[in-house]
């Protein structure tokens, strides 16, 4: 496991532990579950991918796809509908309805390379 990858994790984590007031235990279970899913992947360089829930296929969550105007976390049917996803827990589908809520800040600041790859950036609170 890179630095990289291993920092980006324990940021993820900690994220989730202080936005869902969990221990880091239940944080690490939920990371491990939504990596496992397909949902959300952390690359060697350390960047996180969160799946497009509406495609079969991993891919970037562009600028273009998303929109900011709510103030809410949006919970995607298809975690509800399809197969694949029915027996997960619902504090995974939260995780992931939280960290795809990340992009909103990360929108608003322009945190977008020239791919349009969406930069998400945590806080590290000691």
């Amino acid at each position: 496991m890179t630095k990289e990858l291993q920092s980006s994790r324990y940021i993820v984590i900690s994220f989730l532990v202080r936005e869902m007031g969990i221990d880091i235990v239940e944080a690490i279970s939920l990371m491990a579950e939504l990596e496992k899913s397909g949902l959300v992947r952390l690359e060697s360089s350390g960047d996180l991918i969160l799946k497009r829930t509406w495609r079969g296929t991993m891919k970037r969550i562009t600028a273009n796809q998303y929109q900011t105007s709510e103030r809410y976390y949006k919970l995607p049917k298809i975690l509800f509908e399809d197969e694949k996803y029915m027996d997960m827990k619902l504090e995974v589908k939260v995780a992931y309805s939280i960290l795809k809520d990340r992009l909103e800040l990360s929108l608003s600041r322009g945190w977008i390379d020239e791919e349009g790859a969406v930069y998400l950036v945590f806080l590290i609170l000691n």
